[in-house]
């Protein structure tokens, strides 16, 4: 009897450790499952983005093509000339002429007030077009109300030339202050790429107002882009002291052609 008792409880005993250790396999297996699962998936993807993804081409790099000839243009260059100053002859003015309120006493002495900066050999045409020349003339009557003298008892002064007294030393002491401050501000990288060469005359004119300043520039040439640069130049030039006539202060008209040359 008591044998079958102990039989029987190792019977009992051998079933539950069965038991247990199927349970414990089954609780087990499915960690070790999504584990496989798990990798087998990333190894899955990890492939078919390789199969997608495009290989870069090794490109050769270009060599450029072979330049026959390399043209440049060399710094051009803002020609100057001395002022020029012009005699005339005493005329009758005109009844409808205004002047001032009391005309002042013409004599032989007066001069015109012409001041072209160009050292262009005499000789030489410019390269603009016909009619240019004339341009003071047509400004005239375009502002027939503007008091314009062609002929000044005193010409304005340039900073830097009151000391002197004499006309003539005020012009071209004008004369030489004006060419070296155009020459010295014109840029001359303006007139690349525009086609010209040679040289090419920009006519410009200005006032020298009743209070000594710069003003009504205007500017002819072959090119608006030069002639834009012209008129920046001239309108930097300094204030000055206003040109006399009959001891008051008046309006001046000034001349300035511009020999611009592209050197090849």
């Amino acid at each position: 009897m008591r044998k079958s008792q102990e039989s029987k409880a190792v019977r009992q005993n051998s079933i539950y450790t069965s038991t247990s250790k199927r349970a414990v396999n089954l609780r087990r297996n499915p960690t070790l499952h999504f584990q496989i699962g798990l990798i087998l998936a990333l190894l899955t993807a990890i492939f078919l983005i390789e199969m997608r993804m495009p290989q870069k081409a090794i490109l050769e790099p270009r060599m450029p093509d072979p330049v026959e000839e390399i043209f440049t243009i060399d710094q051009v260059q803002v020609e100057r000339e001395v002022l020029k100053a012009q005699k005339f002859q005493k005329s009758k003015r005109p009844e409808t002429s205004k002047v001032l309120d009391k005309d002042p006493k013409i004599t032989d002495d007066l001069f015109m007030v012409d001041s072209p900066i160009d050292f262009m050999d005499p000789t030489d045409e410019p390269m603009v077009e016909p009619g240019m020349v004339d341009f003071i003339g047509k400004l005239d009557e375009s502002e027939p109300e503007t008091t314009i003298f062609s002929l000044v008892e005193q010409v304005p002064l340039f900073p830097g030339c009151e000391g002197l007294s004499d006309n003539r030393e005020r012009r071209d002491c004008m004369s030489s202050k004006i060419s070296k401050f155009v020459s010295k501000r014109f840029r001359t990288e303006k007139g690349e790429g525009l086609g010209l060469e040679g040289a090419n005359r920009i006519f410009v004119t200005f006032k020298i107002n009743a209070e000594g300043k710069v003003v009504d520039v205007v500017a002819r040439g072959p090119h608006n882009k030069l002639e834009e640069e012209a008129k920046r130049v001239t309108s930097l030039l300094p204030d000055m002291i206003a040109g006399k006539q009959g001891g008051k202060n008046v309006e001046v008209l000034f001349s300035l052609p511009i020999n611009f040359k592209i050197q090849e």
